[in-house]
């Protein structure tokens, strides 16, 4: 055993012990605090709406279909609403771990980066604040569990070219948005990916009827929870966190507008809801945007700036402080187009499309503040992405100082988090 292997062998044994410890703090935590977190207050209102007005009546106004169904049921077995919300994430965990595994196996072969790719996703897991969701009673970790199925049956689908295998793709995909809407920016990326499929496989005419399967069955499976709405109100519905009185997207903007001071370079303080409504009583209804389309009219040159600072500074942010130093072999991947575009590696590409999705598509819509959450689905496809590309690195030099670099990321970022929650 050289120096590399007992340096990779102790690190690895060291963040085991360090994951442990910090799993079951988090654990701990989450039975100690009775008090809601953030969104956690929304959702208990939603729970509770649920129980008072009914399915039919809940559905019918907008709701997380399936996370708020889930917690309803799990009440009965906890007794507490907020534990209910919290449990549901806290058994997600594990099985997202193993899917996470799972597509990190299909993308990579080298067995060390395997390992390494498996311990940076649990860090991301239970270490950062974008997977710190599976810790708290909010919707986001069950839309990732689903985001994954989908993801993991898409690169099923590419290997096997079965027709099941897609089919039960499109079925985890339709149920992403039994939870939320942001589903649809991350099936951008698989739609974009199935389409293309057609494209870099022949025959054609056969991978593009399959491409519009697949869409089919997605639209019918996320109509299904809808059927209230659209009998009632003749649209569909999803939650609505501000209420059907407000608009976050006014939110949002009037923050631009207020600029308060958050004590953040990347993000000003949001006025609450009821400055909103001050704000429209005295300059008008139809004051602040209510859509993208909106927002562009009133001030394109602000739209654009706010969209390269998500792209280039934002969200690397989030990513170098998720995923370490695989977030630059990642953009090494970038630059060797031949590796993702010219070699047609379909595997690769779904995930590099999914990545692309996230990214520009919440950098286009949010103007305020990029929840580390949201780019949940990015993180792990560049940590992939990045991980496959250090495997490829032609000199063993580089090879090991990446690889000694994240293992120290790693260490050293999980010592902090092990601090943190028992100090």
């Amino acid at each position: 055993m050289d120096k590399i292997e007992k340096i990779i062998k102790y690190s690895q044994y060291i963040l085991i012990f360090l994951f442990i410890i910090i799993y079951i703090s988090q654990i701990i935590q989450i039975f100690n605090n009775s008090n809601p977190i953030g969104d956690e207050s929304y959702y208990l209102m939603e729970l509770n709406r649920f129980r008072n007005d009914g399915l039919w009546k809940s559905f019918s106004s907008g709701i997380s279909h399936l996370y708020i169904l889930l917690s309803y049921l799990f009440s009965f077995i906890t007794k507490t609403d907020l534990l209910s919300l919290r449990i549901i994430n806290v058994l997600i965990l594990p099985i997202t771990i193993y899917l996470m595994w799972l597509i990190i196996k299909i993308i990579i072969s080298n067995k060390d980066m395997i390992k390494l790719a498996l311990l940076t996703s649990i860090f991301l897991l239970i270490c950062t604040k974008t997977g710190g969701m599976f810790f708290a009673g909010i919707n986001d970790p069950l839309m990732i569990l689903l985001a994954l199925s989908s993801m993991y049956f898409l690169l099923k689908y590419n290997n096997s070219l079965l027709l099941k295998d897609l089919i039960i793709a499109s079925l985890f995909s339709g149920m992403m948005l039994w939870v939320r809407s942001f589903s649809i920016i991350i099936m951008g990326g698989y739609l974009a990916w199935i389409f293309l499929f057609a494209i870099l496989k022949s025959p054609f005419w056969k991978n593009f009827g399959r491409a519009v399967i697949y869409v089919l069955i997605i639209v019918l499976i996320a109509l299904i929870p809808q059927i209230p709405s659209l009998l009632e109100n003749g649209e569909i519905n999803f939650e609505h966190k501000g209420g059907n009185e407000h608009n976050w997207e006014e939110r949002n903007w009037l923050t631009r507008v207020k600029r308060y001071n958050s004590g953040s370079i990347f993000a000003y303080k949001r006025p609450t809801w009821e400055e909103v409504d001050e704000y429209k009583r005295i300059y008008g209804e139809n004051s602040l945007p209510h859509g993208l389309k909106e927002k562009f009219k009133i001030d394109p040159k602000f739209m654009i700036d706010n969209f390269v600072v998500n792209v280039c500074f934002r969200v690397p942010y989030i990513l170098l402080v998720s995923i370490g130093f695989f977030f630059l072999s990642f953009l090494n991947y970038l630059r060797l187009l031949e590796k993702w575009c010219f070699k047609k590696n379909r595997d690769n590409l779904l995930l590099l499309l999914t990545t692309l999705s996230v990214w520009l598509g919440v950098s286009l819509v949010i103007i305020n503040y990029v929840e580390h959450r949201w780019q949940f689905m990015t993180a792990f496809c560049t940590l992939v992405l990045g991980a496959e590309s250090a495997a490829q690195f032609q000199k063993q030099k580089y090879y090991n100082i990446l690889i000694i670099l994240q293992y120290s990321f790693l260490i050293i970022m999980s010592t902090i988090s092990v601090f943190k929650l028992l100090l």
